[in-house]
């Protein structure tokens, strides 16, 4: 009887297989670990910096400068200052949101506690807004000199905007909400106005000109929140001083909005025509 025997795989076999057989595991770990090809390998980083959503912009941004801190200072002299035009549409349409987020009923815009607590934090964010761009058109320090021309046309146009916003905030059932919601910023925006009626009245001593058809246009805004408002949080100061800088050129120099600084009664109203 013949014994039948099996040959064992040779060792070259053996090693050949070991060779190119690759454990599951490993496979896994060369599949997750192995990079995906990304845009930026075929295009150029502006264009793909082009197909990106303005978030994902702000959060790339973001990134960098909480990884390298260093760069923050270098990103803000690369970022282009925004114009008075933007930031003039940014306030209407935080005013629109706030509008926007009352709860109506058949009687029309609900003024209750309730709503109060719903149209707040909108109302914060349009205060915020007002605040944060108060000091960057309205100190002459914050324009580069070779934009410091448009202090004085920028300045009285943003207060103007935000003065007729702060006038269009809604008037709530219970009287401390009006108070704590308008008369911070009315009280910061009359300090702004004086601000920038001393800023530009020291350009004209200077040898700055301003034709009378633009002073009479801020001597007309300045009118009508003096009036509003009965000359409190500093507006009648306000109009006063303005006056005495710039009256001559409009033939305002002894023309009172209100009484208060002339003796006659406060709140007496006072109209006036610009030549």
């Amino acid at each position: 009887m013949s014994l039948e025997t099996r040959t064992p795989p040779s060792r070259k076999r053996k090693t050949f297989e070991e060779y190119y057989e690759t454990p599951k595991r490993i496979r896994w770990q060369l599949t997750k670990e192995t990079p995906s090809p990304t845009p930026a390998a075929s295009q150029s980083l502006g264009d793909v910096l082009q197909t990106l959503e303005k978030q994902q912009l702000i959060d790339i941004i973001n990134a960098l400068v909480n990884a390298e801190p260093q760069l923050q200072g270098h990103i803000a002299t690369l970022l282009p200052r925004p114009t008075l035009k933007h930031v003039q549409q940014l306030l209407l349409n935080l005013e629109k949101q706030l509008m926007e987020s009352f709860p109506y009923s058949k009687f029309g815009p609900d003024r209750s506690e309730y709503s109060y607590n719903r149209v707040r934090p909108h109302f914060m964010e349009l205060r915020n807004s007002i605040f944060q761009y108060l000091d960057f058109f309205c100190l002459l320090s914050s324009y580069p000199p070779n934009v410091q021309h448009e202090y004085a046309g920028d300045s009285f146009a943003y207060l103007h905007t935000c003065t007729l916003i702060t006038h269009r905030l809604p008037i709530w059932e219970n009287h401390q909400h009006n108070q704590e919601q308008s008369h911070p910023i009315y009280e910061k925006l009359g300090k702004y106005w004086r601000h920038t009626i001393s800023e530009t009245a020291k350009s004209v001593r200077d040898g700055k000109f301003y034709g009378s058809t633009i002073v009479g246009e801020w001597a007309h805004n300045l009118a009508l929140h003096c009036n509003e408002l009965q000359g409190k949080y500093g507006f009648q100061e306000a109009w006063d001083e303005f006056r005495k800088a710039f009256g001559w050129m409009l033939g305002l120099e002894n023309t009172p909005v209100f009484g208060m600084s002339t003796g006659t009664q406060p709140g007496q109203v006072y109209s006036f025509g610009f030549q």
